[in-house]
């Protein structure tokens, strides 16, 4: 991001969504996650996220990372730089690759 011109601080961010192994469905404050999509927020902006395992009963939730509770399923993040977030969910057959919270 550039800073803007008269020297101020710069007041939009953006947050980056990564869904590994596309085994999540994500919600972005309420809204299905749509992975073309440019999410951008004003300076301490509080987003909502969900991931749930997709399809259901195949795959659970199993971790965010980036965001403000990486271990709950339903998490915030608070946007004060450009953000990169992940999320993960996994079946007892197909883990997660590099689970921080095995």
């Amino acid at each position: 991001m550039t800073p803007p011109e008269d020297g101020g601080t710069a007041s939009a961010f953006t947050l980056g969504i990564t869904n590994v192994q596309d085994w999540c469905a994500i919600t972005v404050d309420g809204a299905a996650f749509e992975p073309t999509a440019t999410y951008s927020y004003d300076a301490g902006t509080v987003v909502d996220l969900t991931a749930v395992g997709s399809p259901p009963g195949t795959f659970t939730f199993a971790y965010w990372t980036g965001t403000d509770d990486n271990q709950s399923a339903s998490t915030t993040v608070t946007m004060n730089a450009n953000m990169t977030v992940s999320a993960c969910c996994q079946n007892p057959s197909q883990q997660c690759i590099n689970n921080p919270y095995p």
